[in-house]
């Protein structure tokens, strides 16, 4: 492909070389996208920008975690869980997978190509030098998907992009806005325990586990027309202090910051 296309999100002109073993079937490329006319075998042809706007499909960002998988130097991998790359892709969107590079995350690049983030949960927890506490931390760490995530989501509000945060992703942005977080959320008296139950099926652990009490006026609130719902609940942290400029949306009965 030969792009001419000003910096942003906008369509611009694109010419497509046909090359040999290239499938072209009545006007059928190779990824059986439809377009207005025919590609010409070994020629160049110009796709003008209703071809580029069917062809293209929001592209929505997927932060990635990074977790070394063997004992070498070369064992790291940056790593999503499939069912966040599936709620993408089961609503008509392409997930762009964004490694942790921490600072040395090309924002631009990412940012320009994006509709969205999805901000999803992890098998690690947000270590605590993250917001403050000397505490060494419990379970698994990922430092570089901390110090990627935290860098994105305040571009993301810089520049305006919207993002959803979800387990981890939640208590990330909280840290963001200077928030602190529980580690053992079941340790705290009063409070329920959220961990993933084990040894049972998928549709149980994943099933509703507490009601939540949802802010009159707030998003939630405004969607479904519900005061108070049944959520599915697994995390073994969970918001402690709530950070400032953080809207609360929906809490647990008995007060947890969900």
């Amino acid at each position: 492909y030969a792009v001419n296309q000003p910096r942003g999100r906008g369509v611009g002109a694109v010419t497509r070389f046909a090359g040999y073993g290239t499938p072209l079937v009545n006007g059928l490329v190779a990824d059986n996208r439809k377009l207005s006319r025919p590609l010409t075998q070994g020629q160049p042809t110009s796709i003008n920008k209703e071809d580029s706007l069917e062809m293209s499909k929001p592209m929505i960002g997927l932060p990635l975690c990074r977790w070394q998988l063997t004992d070498r130097d070369i064992g790291w991998f940056h790593l999503v869980g499939e069912k966040y790359i599936q709620s993408v892709t089961g609503y008509g969107a392409f997930p762009l997978m964004i490694p942790a590079f921490a600072d040395d995350l090309d924002m631009d690049t990412v940012l320009d190509s994006v509709s969205g983030i999805m901000f999803g949960g992890s098998l690690s927890n947000v270590h605590p030098s993250f917001y403050g506490d000397d505490h060494p931390g419990l379970g698994l760490a990922d430092k570089p998907r901390d110090a990627t995530v935290l860098r994105l989501m305040r571009a993301c509000i810089e520049r305006g992009i919207p993002f959803l945060g979800i387990c981890r992703g939640v208590q990330e942005l909280n840290v963001l806005y200077g928030g602190t977080l529980h580690r053992e959320v079941h340790e705290v008296e009063g409070r329920l325990d959220h961990r993933e139950r084990k040894g049972v099926p998928d549709d149980v652990a994943y099933g509703p586990m507490h009601k939540v009490a949802l802010t009159e006026g707030g998003v939630l609130h405004q969607l479904l027309g519900e005061r108070e719902i049944s959520v599915n609940s697994l995390h073994g942290q969970g918001i402690d202090r709530l950070g400032g400029l953080f809207f609360l949306q929906q809490t647990e009965r008995v007060g947890a910051s969900e």
